[in-house]
C-alpha cells in the first residue's frame, strides 16, 4: 500500500501497463479509471463502493391498463 496519492497513481500507472485481470466481465478501461478515482482520494474505499454498486432499482407504476377501476356509487331509483 502506498500512503502517498501520488506513489499510489503511480502503483495504478504500472497495473494499466501489465495484465488485466482474465475475466470478460470487466471492461479493462473501466477498471482503470476505478482505480485511478480512488487512488487520487482520501477515502478511494468509498470511491470503489460508489462505482462498483448496483444501479439503484426504480419502483415503477402499473400501467394504466392494469390498474383497477373504482365503480363510483350512484343512487338507485329507489333513491337510497
Amino acid at each position: 500500500m502506498a500512503p502517498r496519492a501520488s506513489d499510489r497513481g503511480r502503483l495504478v500507472e504500472e497495473l494499466a501497463k501489465s495484465a488485466m485481470p482474465d475475466d470478460e466481465r470487466i471492461e479493462a478501461a473501466e477498471y482503470i479509471g476505478i482505480l485511478r478515482e480512488a487512488a487520487a482520494a482520501r477515502n478511494g474505499w468509498k470511491r470503489i463502493l460508489v462505482r462498483c454498486a448496483p444501479a439503484p432499482r426504480r419502483i415503477a407504476s402499473a400501467p394504466e391498463s392494469l390498474q383497477a377501476e373504482v365503480p363510483v356509487a350512484t343512487a338507485d331509483a329507489t333513491g337510497t
